[in-house]
């Protein structure tokens, strides 16, 4: 198994994370954000989730950085053109749609232009509340 990190998409980046996907014995484990202020956001939210749950696996799904807890959705990052986007359970989001007011928010993603636009607490308590949803179901499994 080939392990392989993509610095600075750009214009040919899609092109080569498309590629890379296709490889067989290939993983693409990260893709490289060039701009510093973006790096170091995207950086601080991996290591919220990270501290959140630690039994958290990431890996890299549809090109962008996304992490499961037992298998299941957890969350997952991605640096668009205009912004980071975190995507979370539908569910809690709408039910902290107060706590991410002024906020672009779509039915599972919450937009931001810099980390300090992000409420953290939020962020940490929807992780948190989906750990226990999946814990809830495995155990009526």
């Amino acid at each position: 198994m080939i392990h392989l990190a993509v610095t600075g998409a750009g214009a040919w980046g899609r092109n080569h994370i498309r590629s890379i996907g296709a490889l067989r014995g290939a993983r693409l484990r990260w893709v490289v954000e060039p701009e510093p202020s973006r790096r170091e956001a995207i950086a601080s939210v991996r290591a919220l989730i990270l501290e959140t749950v630690p039994d958290a696996a990431e890996a890299m799904t549809y090109r962008m950085p996304t992490y499961t807890y037992h298998g299941e959705s957890l969350c997952a990052l991605a640096s668009q053109k205009q912004y980071m986007s975190l995507y979370m359970e539908p569910e809690l989001v709408a039910a902290h749609a107060d706590e991410l007011a002024g906020l672009s928010i779509g039915k599972s993603c919450v937009r931001f232009r810099r980390l300090d636009a992000l409420p953290l607490d939020t962020v940490r308590a929807i992780l948190i509340e989906t750990v226990a949803r999946i814990d809830a179901a495995r155990q009526g499994d």
